[in-house]
């Protein structure tokens, strides 16, 4: 990975992990406890799925580059069967994980990376 990569990978982590940790602060003290348990897991999940996407697509970038005619996927198919696998888990124990909380928490990379993106850009 270069270093912006591994610049804007460090960033989402960091704010990824820091709003997880006041995510659980306000599980601990709040009675809302499934839908934070279930926005604290969607996270966790969204953040094992950026850096997993961020991983595959260094892998293809560096195929591409060396000219090698393999094909490397994005693994699209791992990340749905972990979600099913998640929500089937969070089926078994309703009262102390909430579907909503979950799925609200599953873009959450996402809508982190496009913020350090557009911060990035318009510090340029």
């Amino acid at each position: 990975m270069d270093d912006a990569t591994v610049s804007i990978n460090r960033h989402v982590t960091r704010i990824i992990l820091l709003i997880q940790v006041v995510l659980f602060v306000m599980w601990a003290f709040t009675s809302a406890k499934p839908f934070l348990a279930g926005l604290i897991l969607g996270g966790m999940v969204s953040l094992y799925f950026f850096h997993t996407l961020a991983r595959r697509i260094c892998l293809m970038r560096e195929m591409t580059l060396s000219g090698d005619g393999r094909r490397v996927g994005t693994g699209i198919g791992f990340r749905i069967l972990m979600v099913a696998i998640c929500l089937i888990g969070i089926s078994k124990v309703p009262e102390h994980v909430n579907v909503v909380g979950f799925l609200l928490g599953l873009p959450m990379s996402g809508a982190v990376l496009a913020f350090v993106l557009l911060r990035n850009e318009r510090h340029r």
